[in-house]
């Protein structure tokens, strides 16, 4: 399974099914290559995929660093 195969590549984080809903959420590693990665899914012809970028929260960032 794609989906399997791009999780062991480390390129889909995580993914979870909303509940109530046709849907599916990911959280992906590939800025550059997103399009490939999601265009290589067997699911893809037939997907209505809506993309969001991400960005470190300043709160996050301060807890990895060890500061508050």
């Amino acid at each position: 399974m794609r989906g399997r195969e791009l999780m062991a590549e480390g390129v889909l984080r995580h993914f979870w099914r909303l509940p109530g809903k046709r849907a599916d959420l990911g959280i992906w590693t590939v800025a550059d290559a997103l399009e490939e990665a999601l265009e290589s899914l067997p699911v893809r012809p037939y997907a209505d995929i809506d993309v969001t970028p991400l960005a470190t929260h300043p709160m996050t960032a301060r807890v990895r660093s060890g500061r508050n």
